[in-house]
């Protein structure tokens, strides 16, 4: 985790706090909450991750979508239903339009029905 923050740190001085690269960062720091049980702040990671993919890279980014399902994941497991599937369904229009065959749309379409 703490290369993972100093890789944050150093991202933000040298190419600014918005950059594609610190979204992919904090996706990765949030992905490293979630391994350790730690859901609010991987939830607050890929909040950052989703801003600032949202600025660098548009709603329509695959990158944006991998991050939404990230996000969705956790406030499904917090039992945040409405909010998850919000997130579920961004991330379904962004994977339905760029993939036609894509196992990870079966997965979030279990996660809808659950």
């Amino acid at each position: 985790m703490t290369f993972f923050q100093e890789a944050l740190r150093i991202q933000v001085a040298l190419l600014g706090p918005n950059h594609q690269d610190v979204g992919t960062t904090f996706n990765n720091i949030g992905r490293q909450h979630v391994l350790k049980d730690h859901f609010d702040q991987a939830l607050l990671c890929y909040e950052n991750a989703l801003h600032i993919r949202c600025e660098a890279l548009g709603q329509d980014s695959v990158d944006y979508a991998a991050t939404a399902l990230n996000a969705g994941q956790i406030l499904h497991q917090k039992r945040e239903h409405d909010k998850a599937l919000n997130l579920y369904f961004k991330f379904l229009r962004i994977v339905r339009a760029k993939f036609t065959n894509n196992h990870y749309v079966t997965d979030v379409l279990r996660s809808i029905a659950e």
